[in-house]
């Protein structure tokens, strides 16, 4: 029996609700606290952390630093594993820098809100609360323990720029490279090269004898040395003339960035030498631990679709510079994929495109950016060959935050093509200014999640439900 109307409407409503349901598993497995307290654990007075050992007796101050989005609830697993079996002469103490909306408890570890929501840049507060763990790692000593807590995020809140270089210069520094379409490992070779923490720089400052970083990854392949820009981790790849080697690499002249920048690189690429590399001694007691990462919210979030009766197919996204204007229409080709497929179909993705900017780009993100193109496609296929119920197609990133405002994705569905239909509201102005957000905010197709506490990159998910078996070829 064919559907009614009603039918096929309650249908695109579960499909969207089914999408977010989805996208929370994937989000609930990979909640930071979580995955501490998977890894972090004391037994019989042994700190037991991934395959390290260590006996809390012979620990006289246990310093808990970290940066990101995830950050804080890292932080508070850790407090919650260690302080109830520390003696009264050992110290739990620590300052971790993260986003407004998810600071948590401020003792015996400060969680500072160092930069507001939606920008991704490093701001005052970040450089006063860096400066502050930079405090704390020093004044450790030999019988001292450092946690460091590193997630997504962590590049703009863990940030002290060279000597000589302003913070506007560094900020001028990042939007450009950003503009330009630089990959993440673009970004983390001229962005290590312009500070005093990143690419290993924070270990020159560390005076405990044993430094620990629990790591979650927000960038496909889990790059230790790229995620957050490597605070922990000396890269043997790191140098001035690389950071310089981008520029050319971006185009982009010499006279176009700061001349505090220019010098900086140019003075340091002349003496060839890798400044964080100095402290080998150092990086031999230092551990790397990635706890989490895409692949795991990739893999719960199929469990779901497949209790809520779906057939599941997941991939992760190989190449790391992909445009989100690319996979828009590759996503929009999916959908067209999956509803040729009888039943339930569903497609999960992870990945995280770049978004070429205009000169005045408007609001949005990369999320968004994908969404739209994909339904300007959709809009655009000949009427006969449109199927448009039973569809929706929804990214958001795993950290509630896409771009330049507080929403943390977009998707569409049938109900929203026949609204832009009605309405004849055309994507095609809105990609091509990068404002997104002003054409799913009119047809109520934004994600709000609010900041999610985790971060590992993004989802996306293409559901059908395909009322009519295809046609015989």
């Amino acid at each position: 029996m064919k559907p009614s109307a009603d039918d096929k409407t309650d249908s695109g409503v579960s499909l969207r609700a089914d999408a977010m349901a989805i996208f929370r598993a994937g989000i609930d497995s990979v909640r930071a606290g979580r995955l501490v307290a998977e890894k972090l654990c004391v037994v019989g007075g042994e700190l037991q952390i991934g395959n390290e050992r260590i006996e809390l007796a012979g620990i006289k101050r246990v310093v808990i630093v970290g940066a990101g989005k995830a950050s804080g609830e890292m932080a508070v697993a850790a407090i919650d594993a260690i302080a109830p079996h520390l003696r009264a002469d050992q110290v739990l103490t620590g300052w971790v820098n993260v986003p407004e909306g998810v600071g948590a408890r401020t003792e015996p570890v400060r969680i500072f809100e160092a930069r507001p929501q939606s920008e991704n840049l490093p701001t005052e507060n970040v450089l006063a609360g860096t400066l502050e763990i930079i405090r704390l790692i020093e004044s450790s000593t030999d019988d001292d323990l450092c946690l460091c807590l590193i997630s997504g995020g962590g590049s703009a809140l863990l940030a002290l720029p060279a000597e000589g270089i302003s913070l506007d210069d560094k900020r001028a520094v990042s939007k450009l490279l950003s503009g330009k379409k630089a990959s993440i490992q673009q970004l983390n070779r001229v962005r290590r090269q312009l500070s005093q923490v990143k690419g290993g720089r924070l270990l020159k400052h560390l005076r405990a004898g044993r430094l620990i970083a629990l790591i979650m990854s927000d960038i496909l392949g889990d790059p230790i040395d790229l995620i957050a820009s490597g605070p922990s981790v000396i890269s043997d790849n790191d140098s001035p003339q690389s950071a310089l080697d981008v520029l050319k690499e971006l185009q982009i002249g010499v006279d176009a960035i700061p001349v505090s920048v220019r010098q900086h690189l140019e003075r340091e690429a002349s003496t060839n030498q890798n400044a964080a590399r100095s402290n080998s001694q150092t990086a031999k007691n230092v551990a790397n631990i990635v706890i989490g990462n895409i692949e795991v919210a990739i893999a719960a979030a199929a469990v779901e679709a497949r209790r809520l009766g779906y057939e599941c197919q997941t991939e992760v996204q190989l190449a790391p510079d992909l445009l989100a204007d690319d996979e828009g229409r590759r996503f929009a080709g999916e959908v067209r994929r999956l509803q040729s497929l009888p039943g339930k179909q569903c497609l999960i993705s992870g990945g995280e495109p770049v978004v070429t900017l205009c000169q005045h780009p408007g609001k949005g993100g990369r999320n968004q950016q994908l969404v739209l193109v994909a339904t300007k496609v959709i809009l655009d296929q000949p009427r006969q060959s449109r199927r448009e119920n039973g569809f929706c197609l929804f990214a958001a990133g795993t950290d509630g935050e896409d771009g330049n405002v507080p929403v943390a994705g977009a998707f569409v569905d049938d109900r929203l093509i026949a609204e832009s239909r009605r309405r004849r509201i055309d994507p095609a102005p809105y990609i091509t200014t990068n404002d997104a957000f002003s054409f799913f905010s009119q047809l109520n197709g934004t994600v709000i999640t609010g900041p999610t506490g985790t971060n590992v990159c993004d989802l996306r998910i293409v559901l059908s439900n395909n009322y009519y078996s295809p046609k015989p070829s």
